[in-house]
């Protein structure tokens, strides 16, 4: 994302991973962020987003589609400033922010990632031009997620599930029938944190005890 200032000016930009709820929504989570401002600034602006503007935002249905594309919000809403929306006026101009250009990541029809990145007012809104630069970047970005060998891509019951290198290491060694401790051991890690990871591990495949874990593990 460094880079890709250097080729696309922007103020502020988010990258989330993507992944489909049982209920057909889509949770973006895991957001890597690059921007003029303060920590405190974008922790703020990220939790607001989580706590109170996620469940009303108009790209909500967008990030279920299954298709890689780029898109500003005016292309999705064209009065999107002049209908002084909620999501606008309490969200994206409370921050200072006027202009907004997406870029969703999708893996064998499934959001698996989305790029959002920001321009202050008095900017001018982004050119055509710089949209067909930034669909340049969608294979190369999408090749390297789904290579990653940081994160591993799974499907279950239609979505995707995004499980990190650890967290599959975790599932193994849960297979292979070691306790937390055990695991803690193998991995030179706290069982408090293997204890995080498996609470996580649990809700992203909707397994409710060991057994089922393992049960999804040797689907695979």
């Amino acid at each position: 994302m460094d880079e890709l200032k250097h080729i696309v000016d922007f103020d502020f930009a988010v990258f989330d991973l993507s992944k489909k709820m049982k209920n057909g929504g889509v949770e973006l989570y895991n957001p890597v962020i690059v921007s003029d401002f303060s920590p405190d600034f974008e922790r703020d602006f990220i939790y607001e987003y989580d706590m109170q503007f996620k469940n009303i935002s108009y790209k909500s249905w967008i990030h279920s589609e299954g298709k890689s594309f780029v898109y500003r919000d005016i292309d999705v809403i064209p009065n999107f400033i002049d209908a002084q929306s909620q999501y606008y006026l309490q969200y994206v101009a409370k921050y200072g922010f006027k202009h907004v250009l997406n870029c969703e990541f999708a893996y064998e029809n499934k959001n698996i990632g989305l790029l959002t990145i920001y321009r202050c007012e008095g900017k001018r809104d982004y050119s055509n031009e710089e949209i067909e630069l930034i669909k340049l970047i969608i294979p190369h970005v999408t090749l390297s997620l789904v290579n990653s060998n940081d994160v591993s891509f799974t499907e279950l019951a239609g979505g995707v599930i995004v499980l990190t290198k650890r967290e599959t290491e975790i599932i193994a060694l849960v297979a292979e029938g070691l306790s937390n401790g055990e695991i803690a051991n193998r991995l030179f890690i706290s069982a408090s944190t293997v204890k995080k990871h498996l609470n996580n591990i649990f809700q992203k495949t909707g397994s409710k005890n060991r057994g089922q874990l393992i049960r999804f593990y040797n689907s695979r």
